[in-house]
């Protein structure tokens, strides 16, 4: 893995073990992270603890547990609409493609956890769940603030929505023209 990195996240793990998450970003030199992934990492510590310390394998677990589940959720949203064989190929190319290994099992890096969570919310979002779409997309954010970078295309569909639902108000019918 990248050694500052999993040194960072196994540093975090066993710090917010060992005082919680209260005076955390007050007792470390260094924290670049939101939140949101050190309620993850608090949860690694206390498990770290009692395997006798937070270990590189264990800081990896979440992102490679994320890149399982993604692959399930790939494979159970195309089956409907695509059937057995495709939906298989889109989960095996997201399963076997070279940058998930290198950035969760290798690297140990978090984006896997945040595109789960951005998933989620699209998913929701495509089925107009937005009180399910709108908290989802909130987590991954607190995960990982790269995650606002999908927020335009969350408010443009948000947006859209709303006035599709208003179509028959005669101002906003002459906007959808």
């Amino acid at each position: 893995g990248y050694d500052v990195d999993i040194g960072c996240f196994r540093a975090w793990a066993t710090q917010m073990a060992q005082s919680g998450p209260v005076d955390f970003y007050q007792s470390v030199s260094f924290c670049d992270y939101p939140p949101g992934y050190l309620w993850i990492l608090w949860l690694l510590g206390l498990i770290g603890r009692a395997l006798g310390g937070v270990s590189e394998w264990l800081v990896k677990m979440p992102s490679v547990a994320a890149d399982i589940m993604l692959c399930a959720l790939l494979y159970k949203s195309a089956r409907p609409a695509r059937g057995h064989r495709e939906a298989l190929a889109l989960c095996l190319l997201y399963a076997f493609n070279p940058l998930t290994f290198a950035a969760g099992a290798a690297w140990g890096q978090t984006d896997a956890l945040m595109t789960l969570l951005v998933f989620l919310a699209v998913d929701a979002a495509g089925k107009k769940r937005w009180k399910t779409a709108l908290p989802c997309y909130a987590v991954a954010v607190l995960v990982k603030p790269q995650a606002l970078l999908f927020g335009p295309l969350g408010l443009g569909a948000l947006v859209a929505q709303a006035l599709w639902m208003r179509k028959d108000k005669p101002a906003l019918s002459a906007l959808l023209k």
